[in-house]
């Protein structure tokens, strides 16, 4: 199972329940040495292993490339969409910073040298996955305005 396939059916069923329409997220992580692990487990592997137990989780000598994933999942009457924002980065050897929250204090996007939990607000924001799905959604609502019944 994969980030969009939990968006959409979380999508589909909020829809389903509520008949109007929805938006839901769902954000994953996927470490390369880890197989794509844990990707839409991330939630469950924090709780139980805590973001340094994630980042020691990693064989010795192995990559530490990510993938930071947030797809945002849109139903209504016309079907579920999903948008999704991906962040490619590595994962630090111990966690890193006091800001964000979940891996934001392993995750270091490419380029950077600081964790998300180390930037500031405003260029963590520049650089999220979920920023980039709120993005993808706008256009798609912007391209598309009618009433969303």
């Amino acid at each position: 199972m994969d980030t969009a396939a939990v968006a959409a059916e979380k999508a589909r069923s909020a829809f389903e329940a509520l008949g109007r329409p929805v938006l839901v997220d769902d954000t994953g992580l996927s470490i390369d040495a880890l197989g794509g692990l844990p990707g839409p487990l991330v939630a469950w592997f924090l709780q139980a292993l805590g973001p340094g137990g994630l980042a020691a989780a990693l064989p010795e000598g192995a990559a530490r490339t990510a993938t930071a994933e947030t797809v945002l999942g849109y139903a209504d009457a016309a079907g579920v969409r999903c948008f999704t924002g991906r962040v490619a980065g590595r994962i630090a050897d111990q966690p890193r910073g006091s800001g964000g929250f979940g891996f934001d204090a392993i995750f270091m996007p490419e380029g950077s040298t600081l964790t998300f939990a180390e930037m500031s607000v405003e260029a963590k924001a520049a650089l999220s996955p979920r920023t980039r799905a709120v993005d993808a959604l706008r256009a798609f609502l912007d391209a598309n305005p009618e009433p969303r019944t």
